[in-house]
C-alpha cells in the first residue's frame, strides 16, 4: 500500500480526497476515450486495469463499514466479480477489523430483510468463505444470503434454521450435521449429486426421516 501511495505522490498527513485531482490524473494509468455526439465531445475516463479501481473500492467499503453499514456493498452483487473478490480476500488476511465488520454485515440480515441488507450479506459471506473463514458450529439461523457463493465452505454442524438460501451456490460445501430445518432452498445449486447405491431398478419414491 505504501508503494502505491508513494506512486500517487500521496502525503500521509493529508486525506487522499483533498489531494489535487490533477496529480492523480497524471500518475494513474487511465484510459481516456473521446466520443463525438451531436457536435459535442463526450470524454470517458476509466482505469486501464481494474486492480487500482478495486483497491480504492475496497478502501471505500472498509471505511463505510467502520462507521456502520456500507452503501457500496449493499448496492450491487459482487459475487461473480472474481478480480474484486480476490483483492478483497487478500485484504482480509491483514485487516481483522474488516473481517469482523463483514461478519456483522452477515448477522444483520437475521433481522433486516431489506434488499440492501440481503445484498450486503450475500457479498459478505461470499468474501468470507473465499477467505476460508470456518462457519462450522456457528449460529447462522435466520440469515438471508440470496445468490451467495459458498463454494468449498465449511459449515459442519452450523445452525442454518429458517435461513434464506435461495439460489445459493453450494458446490463442494461441508454441511455435515448442519441444521437446515425451515430453510428456504429454492434454486440452490449443489453441483454433482452423490449416487444412491443399493438399488437395481428405477427409484420412484424416497422417504426422508423426520429428524
Amino acid at each position: 500500500n505504501s508503494q502505491l501511495f508513494k506512486y500517487l505522490n500521496h502525503r500521509p498527513d493529508t486525506p487522499l480526497k483533498y489531494q489535487k485531482a490533477l496529480t492523480i490524473l497524471k500518475t494513474l494509468p487511465l484510459k481516456i476515450e473521446i466520443h463525438q455526439k451531436n457536435n459535442t465531445e463526450q470524454i470517458t475516463v476509466g482505469f486501464i486495469h481494474d486492480t487500482i479501481k478495486n483497491f480504492y473500492l475496497i478502501k471505500a467499503i472498509s471505511e463505510e463499514l467502520h462507521t456502520g453499514k456500507s452503501k457500496i456493498l449493499s448496492s450491487k452483487s459482487i459475487v461473480n466479480d472474481i478480480q474484486l473478490l480476490k483483492l478483497f480476500i487478500s485484504a482480509l488476511y491483514t485487516d481483522t477489523e474488516l473481517k469482523q465488520n463483514l461478519l456483522q454485515t452477515l448477522y444483520n440480515s437475521k433481522t433486516d430483510k431489506s434488499l440492501e441488507s440481503i445484498t450486503a450479506a450475500s457479498n459478505a459471506i461470499t468474501i468470507l468463505v473465499g477467505a476460508k473463514h470456518i462457519f462450522s458450529g456457528e449460529d447462522l439461523s435466520n440469515i438471508s444470503i440470496k445468490g451467495a457463493i459458498l463454494r468449498n465452505g465449511m459449515f459442519n454442524a452450523t445452525d442454518l434454521t429458517n435461513s434464506d438460501l435461495t439460489d445459493v451456490v453450494m458446490f463442494n460445501i461441508n454441511l455435515g450435521y448442519a441444521n437446515l430445518q425451515g430453510a428456504t432452498m429454492q434454486g440452490v445449486k449443489l453441483g454433482i449429486l452423490a449416487d444412491l447405491i443399493g438399488h437395481s431398478n428405477l427409484v420412484n419414491s424416497v422417504a426422508i426421516s423426520s429428524d
